[in-house]
């Protein structure tokens, strides 16, 4: 009866020990695959901020005219008091 109970527990704790292996596996499996996505995610926010950081730079061309049509009228107005000065 011994020898049975014996064998029982050793082929419950190489059973034990087969299922630990495994999940240990599935566990750095899932551990490697998360460190991965996460590198993933931190290159595709460096070049999120790339593209935002250029958009600012971004005038439209409309606005620029705008702009440029402004500033003459500005450089007419001044120009026309230090001529008047």
């Amino acid at each position: 009866m011994k020898k049975i109970k014996k064998e029982k527990s050793s082929m419950e704790d190489r059973l034990g020990r087969m299922l630990n292996d495994g999940f240990q596996a599935t566990q750095d499996l899932i551990i490697g695959k998360l460190e991965q996505m996460d590198k993933n995610i931190k290159e595709i926010h460096r070049e999120v901020q790339k593209v935002n950081l250029n958009n600012v730079d971004v005038v439209l061309k409309e606005e620029f005219e705008k702009l440029e049509n402004r500033v003459g009228d500005v450089e007419e107005i001044v120009d026309l008091k230090l001529k008047e000065a």
